[in-house]
């Protein structure tokens, strides 16, 4: 018996930190090429997702997905520096 082959796809998630639970995320968008911009705070996930054919029957196939950090595609952030005075106390308390 042959396996029966799977389709395979790349898309572009756009994540965000749940403001709810912090140990959850939620994708906000979704898209079959790089978004040309990330809104602050999300960070881009590129998935490869493959599914075999017969799961395009009636069921809705669910899996879980674990991303290492190394599939995270940050976006590009400016950093504006600021000279501090040594000689001057910290009043924040």
């Amino acid at each position: 018996m042959n396996a029966m082959p799977n389709r395979t796809g790349i898309g572009y998630l756009t994540i965000t930190p749940d403001p709810r639970y912090s140990h959850e995320l939620r994708v906000v968008k979704a898209n079959q090429s790089m978004p040309q911009s990330t809104p602050q705070g999300a960070v881009v996930v590129k998935v490869r997702i493959s599914v075999p054919k017969v799961a395009f029957g009636p069921l809705v196939p669910t899996v879980d997905v674990e991303v290492p950090e190394s599939a995270v595609i940050h976006p590009e952030t400016s950093v504006e520096v600021i000279e501090i005075d040594p000689t001057e106390e910290d009043t924040d308390d």
